[in-house]
């Protein structure tokens, strides 16, 4: 009030007049208008948590009556905290908060008397961050704490004083060890022309084989926050080179369930080699970016080359040819136990003599040779030459790549 006058008149109708200096008429305990939570990055995560609580249009003091000085700043033990846990994992430490500073007019600066916009620091343990679902609720420690410029005592009973915290809970990714069935391999491509899906990698004595320079890989990812689709980042490295992939953002998979798997392939080629350790895959909200973890994938091979055939020998009474592999093969893609048979490989003549000569059974495999029986009609000349070859899609490496 700026316009309160107090007049005196004696009986001769004198009158004196003297305005009172300006004043204000406040019987409201001051009321918690707006709460909001953060964090600071500028150290290592787990980032500290604050909650900022602004008092709009009050000057907050510890003690009733005095100066401003002598009223002194509002203290830490003036609130507590509770954590509602939704989805998250988040734990306080203790109900008071870490430290209190001033949120404005600069921010972390020490409290001050007359601070009305107030820094909280949450006590939370440091091994189970927030997912971003965690309801944080300020109180106030009594009404008798702290007052505002009026000396009323601020409110027990507060509304807009609760905020959710932030994400600092990295999304979970899930490579499907079984993305087409029990046995199948977890890199793979999903080739739609084909029916059923063609698998491009075996797995032989637990090591992954890929014949596929742009293999895919079948991801779940799960996130608490981040529930829109596409909301998770999605990168991959190669001894720390980022790769360009088929997609650079998933959707959160609310169940771990077949419908919600995507297939990410790879669009730079790997070269044929192995992979042990250095193929990662970094997810993060993309909200908050920061919150980000790294998935390493299980050794794999990468081998795109067919097998070739290195060597071929005839037996010195013209028996047998026995042939001879640069790698491993097998009579099927799925590098399994079977029988190569002389009709998985066709014999031509390329010089004519006088003998005719056709491949005939059993043939023997050992190691990286087969030996397979000559049918010989007339008595070669030497003059007879003969080409050997895998009949097509009959004769595979460890891969599945056909010779």
């Amino acid at each position: 009030f700026g316009n309160v006058i107090f007049a005196v008149t004696d009986t001769s109708n004198n009158t004196n007049e003297v305005g009172l200096a300006n004043f204000t008429v406040d019987e409201t305990s001051p009321e918690i208008t707006r709460t909001t939570s953060d964090i600071d990055i500028s150290g290592n995560a787990p980032y500290p948590n604050f909650i900022n609580v602004t008092f709009e249009n009050e000057m907050l003091f510890n003690g009733r009556y005095g100066s401003e000085a002598d009223r002194g700043a509002i203290e830490v033990t003036d609130f507590t905290v509770t954590l509602t846990p939704g989805l998250g994992q988040a734990q306080l430490v203790s109900a008071t908060p870490s430290s209190i500073a001033s949120g404005s007019p600069v921010l972390n600066a020490a409290i001050a008397p007359g601070d009305s916009v107030i820094r909280l620091q949450l006590n939370l343990h440091p091994d189970y961050p927030p997912d971003g679902t965690e309801m944080v609720t300020v109180n106030v420690a009594g009404n008798s704490y702290f007052y505002d410029a009026a000396g009323n005592g601020v409110s027990t009973t507060q509304s807009s004083n609760t905020d959710t915290l932030v994400d600092q809970y990295a999304p979970e990714l899930t490579i499907d060890p079984d993305p087409l069935g029990p046995g199948s391999t977890k890199i793979f491509n999903s080739i739609d022309t084909e029916s059923p899906v063609e698998s491009s990698g075996n797995e032989v004595d637990g090591i992954v084989y890929v014949r596929d320079q742009t293999p895919g890989f079948t991801l779940f990812v799960t996130d608490a926050f981040s529930t829109g689709s596409d909301e998770i980042t999605f990168q991959c490295f190669v001894d720390n080179v980022q790769k360009t992939m088929s997609q650079s953002a998933l959707t959160h998979d609310p169940a771990f369930e077949d419908a919600y798997s995507e297939t990410v392939t790879f669009i730079d080629i790997l070269p044929d080699g192995e992979y042990e350790g250095n193929v990662g895959f970094l997810v993060a909200d993309s909200s908050y970016p920061y919150t980000s973890k790294f998935f390493t994938t299980d050794t794999f091979i990468v081998d795109s080359r067919p097998p070739e055939i290195s060597g071929t020998a005839i037996a010195d009474d013209n028996s047998t040819i026995t042939v001879t592999f640069d790698t491993d093969f097998y009579d099927n893609e799925n590098a399994g136990d079977g029988l190569l048979g002389f009709d998985d490989f066709v014999l031509t003549t390329i010089t004519s003599g006088v003998a005719t000569v056709v491949l005939a059974g059993p043939a023997v495999k050992n190691g990286l040779n087969i030996t397979i029986p000559l049918a010989i009609t007339g008595l070669p000349d030497g003059t007879e030459q003969l080409q050997i070859n895998p009949v097509v899609n009959s004769i595979f490496d460890i891969a599945g790549n056909p010779a």
